[in-house]
């Protein structure tokens, strides 16, 4: 079976790294993380740039007007 782990995120790139490591950390391996950052102005986008092999999912604010029209 595989896990979703869900993080939604609005300038908290402060806690973004920490609280991916968290998430790579569980025993179980078999997951995917998705992070939805609300149009953030930090460095959230920078910061998970390094973690892009294990996010499966990147999705802000201004990608999903431009994917469906919002």
């Amino acid at each position: 079976m595989k896990f979703s782990i869900l993080i939604s995120s609005y300038n908290k790139g402060n806690y973004i790294d920490k609280c991916i490591k968290s998430c790579l950390s569980q025993s179980n391996k078999n997951l995917e993380i998705i992070v939805f950052d609300n149009y953030s102005s930090d460095e959230t986008e920078k910061l998970l740039e390094k973690y892009s092999k294990n996010i499966i999912t990147y999705l802000n604010l201004q990608n999903l007007k431009e994917e469906f029209g919002l």
